[in-house]
């Protein structure tokens, strides 16, 4: 059951205001980065085992997307992470790298000769993490972390601490843990939605105290189990958050993380970002698609080849009025064809702005009698008609 606080004091509604001020403002400039980590949730997603050859392609196109950062990978997994950076740095030398390792010393001074920008390490921070996972209770599981960081100052790479399970941990006991390893010298947290169980609201009120009592870089990782992921992530920059994480098509283990086609668009398509070239991303989408065998469905958001076909009546007339209606941005910016189909739905209005399309005058056909052709012939074939089938029944009434 959700349930909203509607508070009657003063405060309370002045509050909110704020909130919804700073919300406005928040996505306006590039003021975050987006951590793409299809390669790294690649690794965990069931199934999927990518070449080095497949990566470096992942790779050269996520840099023409102009991402910000990419997660090339995870220590101890992949024999060839080295490699990969090395082409990652020789040919997008621009693009920040960074890689996962366990948080143990050793690990994460191999990292570090791998030559990464950034490390990102990782802590529970649930009750139910920090005993059945480490054994642990949770002043042992500080103990662990300030031990482990103790010795991290001759690390080359910055490193970056990602709060495991943060959605449902005690949240003064995961705020204390991300201010020590701030003072340990951790250039980032990373709070992790580990199994996609947060909503907008809730995260909001739960990023509030880290963002107003760390100075440091602030990052959020959400999974999509019950469908919040991207949601969850644009909630995360509106409250202040500068990096999210994303991957390509969702791609990662259980249903995966925030989608970076979604993400992406509704920065620059709803809050005008520049700087990213999203016409690349159906090419990528698609290549990426075939490697995973996932495949996108027609009406899949952002990217789906139906999604600017349209049949409805009332949508169609009104598209033949103005396409912004009911567009939320131009389908060719995708690489997609906008097709206005007649069929069992379509209405006069619809029928009409057919006609004119097609460089015929309404005025000189039976409108009425057009429209009860289209839908019966509509309703036997069960699909929309094709415009040849409409010039038929043009020929039909002529004759």
């Amino acid at each position: 059951m959700l349930t909203f606080k509607l508070g009657p004091c003063n405060d309370d509604i002045e509050g909110s205001r704020v909130i919804r001020a700073v919300l406005r403002h928040a996505l306006c400039k590039k003021v975050f980065m987006l951590i793409d980590t299809t390669l790294r949730e690649g690794d965990q997603r069931y199934g999927l085992y990518l070449s080095l050859e497949q990566k470096k392609v992942i790779v050269d196109g996520l840099h023409r997307l102009g991402l910000d950062e990419l997660e090339t990978g995870s220590v101890g997994r992949d024999e060839e992470l080295e490699t990969l950076i090395k082409y990652a740095r020789q040919h997008h030398g621009s693009t920040k790298i960074s890689l996962w390792s366990p948080c143990r010393i050793q690990e994460l001074e191999y990292a570090d000769s791998l030559d990464p920008d950034i490390i990102s390490a990782a802590l529970p921070v649930s009750d139910l993490h920090i005993e059945k996972r480490l054994g642990l209770d949770r002043c042992g599981a500080l103990r662990l972390l300030e031990r482990t960081l103790a010795g991290t100052d001759k690390l080359k790479a910055k490193l970056s601490l990602g709060l495991e399970d943060f959605s449902r941990a005690d949240r003064e006991f995961a705020l204390r843990a991300a201010l020590m390893a701030r003072d340990l010298g951790v250039w980032r947290v990373r709070l992790s939605d580990t199994l996609g169980v947060m909503e907008p609201g809730e995260l909001m009120e739960a990023v509030r105290p880290f963002r107003e009592k760390l100075d440091i870089s602030l990052a959020f990782h959400g999974h999509n189990d019950f469908g919040m992921a991207t949601a969850n992530a644009l909630t995360a920059l509106s409250c202040g958050v500068d990096y999210v994480d994303v991957s390509l098509l969702g791609i990662g283990e259980r249903a995966g993380i925030a989608r970076l086609e979604e993400v992406l668009t509704f920065l620059v398509y709803n809050k005008g970002h520049a700087g990213y070239d999203v016409q690349s991303l159906p090419e990528l989408s698609t290549c990426v698609a075939g490697l995973a065998g996932v495949h996108i469905n027609p009406d899949r958001a952002v990217l789906g080849r139906q999604l600017f076909h349209c049949e409805s009546g009332l949508h169609a007339d009104a598209l033949y009025k103005s396409f912004d209606l009911f567009e939320p941005f131009e389908p060719h910016k995708m690489g997609m064809q906008r097709r206005i189909s007649l069929g069992r739905k379509s209405g006069a209005g619809a029928v009409r702005g057919k006609l004119m399309e097609m460089g015929v005058n309404p005025d000189f056909v039976d409108l009425e009698g057009l429209v009860r052709d289209v839908r019966r012939a509509a309703s036997i074939k069960g699909s929309p008609l094709d415009d040849e089938q409409v010039v038929s029944m043009l020929q039909g009434q002529a004759g």
